[in-house]
């Protein structure tokens, strides 16, 4: 229902169409309408019921736009122009706002609370309008729905699972790769099961209660470096840390994130193999010996006619 009149209204712009559920009561006489209501240079105009329309009105300008409600009777339509025009003098835009606008208003910011409380993801009203309106200017005629829909169906959904779990769910799973059948060789050495749960055992105790998802590069560099505490010789008191063994750590670790990608315990775009602390050393660190040339002429001198043409060659 839109009504409009054309004399005390000229210049609306837009109208309030939400009338009262209550039947409307008569104008009151005492009063000479229209009734102007003022707060510091803000105004509103209370208009009397018309002759085929028993409602009271009530005007005033905000944003640039002139606007109407409608009232069952007089002391509502006082009682709400007198709140507007202090919001208006005081800055407030909220009186520009139709009754359902209001409502829809509200339910929008009860939505994002219930959000925020159940994910811990904060938006603005603004934020998240912005954000749905420049998604469905990129889709076009396609909508939104559609368009998640559409990622959910070719992308992994990654599940929470601690480093601790996923440990024990790995090696559980290789378990049967030890056992020999049939009198066939074991596809996977016992000895190699036993050193790998080990290693997979320290790293799961360096993470506890982290999730593989939440795994990050840094904490891979710190790992790492304190396997320095595994040495396998001791030179001058100082223990020495053996390449060897921390890229044994590098292959295992590598073998179980690429196992927690095919289980969806990590995403496949999780880059941790770029971490510094990931990147093999060179093993073989031990000292180069050969023989100077006046060595080898003097072994070549020494040697039997059979053995010379071989001494070269070795």
């Amino acid at each position: 229902m839109r009504t409009t009149f054309p004399n005390e209204n000229e210049g609306l712009q837009e109208i309030c169409t939400e009338f009262a559920q209550n039947s409307a009561r008569p104008a009151d006489k005492r009063v000479k309408f229209p009734v102007t209501i003022r707060h510091r240079q803000a105004k509103a105009k209370i208009y009397g019921p018309a002759k085929n329309f028993d409602y009271y009105r009530l005007s005033y300008t905000i944003a640039g736009k002139r606007r109407m409600q409608t009232f069952p009777n007089y002391s509502d339509a006082k009682t709400t122009g007198e709140r507007i025009v202090r919001e208006i003098a005081q800055g407030s835009q909220s009186a520009s706002l139709s009754a359902s606008q209001s409502q829809d208003a509200l339910a929008a910011f009860e939505r994002l609370e219930n959000f925020r409380l159940s994910t811990g993801r904060k938006f603005t009203l603004l934020g998240a309008v912005s954000e749905l309106v420049d998604n469905l200017t990129k889709l076009g005629k396609r909508s939104l729905g559609e368009a998640v829909d559409n990622d959910l169906r070719t992308t992994a959904v990654v599940q929470t699972k601690v480093i601790g779990q996923a440990v024990t769910e790995f090696l559980s799973g290789k378990e049967h790769l030890t056992r020999a059948a049939n009198g066939k060789r074991a596809q996977l050495s016992a000895k190699y099961a036993y050193v790998r749960e080990i290693q997979l055992g320290k790293f799961a105790e360096a993470f506890p209660g982290t999730s593989v998802c939440d795994l990050s590069k840094a904490q891979l560099d710190k790992f790492i470096s304190t396997l320095g505490e595994q040495s396998t010789k001791s030179r001058n008191g100082r223990k020495i840390t053996s390449a060897k063994s921390r890229n044994h750590y590098r292959g295992v670790i590598r073998q179980f994130l690429a196992w927690c990608v095919r289980k969806d315990y990590l995403s496949p775009t999780h880059r941790l193999f770029e971490a510094d602390a990931m990147r093999p050393e060179l093993a073989n660190t031990a000292e180069v010996e050969f023989y100077t040339p006046g060595e080898l002429a003097r072994m070549l001198a020494a040697a039997k006619d059979d053995l010379a043409p071989l001494l070269p060659i070795i």
